[in-house]
């Protein structure tokens, strides 16, 4: 594949300056003249695709995997990349799963959960003023609409940022 095609050369290898130039060439074909690109990324993503379409291939015809799936999944990967061992590749799982979204209703339930450890929060500091006095000139709707507002803007900010799934209420 790295073989020079110049006159003189041809068929031999092709010097590391030869393949720089050569990438740099590619990348700005493809339009990525003002980004960082280097053989290192473009590895880690061809990684990352190769084990997605592992990934994929085995949902569409197995399923569910478990751990030793996994490992001999890894190992055709390590076959091809030329990994000592199948350890550095469990990371790639991770960013394979990320780029189909697979984390994402885990990504907002968490979301969620923080939101609401805040509100819990901030309810718990409200309760410990009023009982101590330091907000004795709040009526107790006020304190409800305190509440009611402060639910509307965390279910607000879960809406804006895609977090709340409207369509189920």
């Amino acid at each position: 594949m790295f073989l020079s095609t110049e006159p003189g050369n041809f068929g031999g290898a092709i010097a590391k300056s030869g393949l720089d130039k050569d990438f740099e060439k590619l990348c700005n074909y493809a339009g990525y003249r003002n980004h960082q690109s280097c053989f290192s990324m473009f590895r880690h993503r061809f990684i990352t695709d190769l084990v997605l379409m592992h990934l994929r291939a085995w949902d569409e015809q197995k399923g569910e995997m478990n751990k030793r799936d996994y490992r001999t999944m890894l190992e055709k990967v390590r076959e091809k990349t030329g990994h000592k061992t199948t350890d550095p590749l469990w990371y790639y799982i991770d960013l394979a799963r990320d780029m189909v979204g697979v984390w994402d209703p885990v990504n907002k339930a968490v979301s969620r959960l923080h939101a609401a450890e805040e509100l819990k929060y901030e309810l718990s500091q409200l309760k410990r003023d009023l009982r101590l006095g330091q907000l004795n000139h709040m009526a107790s709707t006020q304190v409800i609409d305190f509440v009611t507002a402060r639910l509307g803007q965390i279910i607000g900010d879960a809406e804006q940022s895609g977090i709340s799934d409207t369509s189920s209420e």
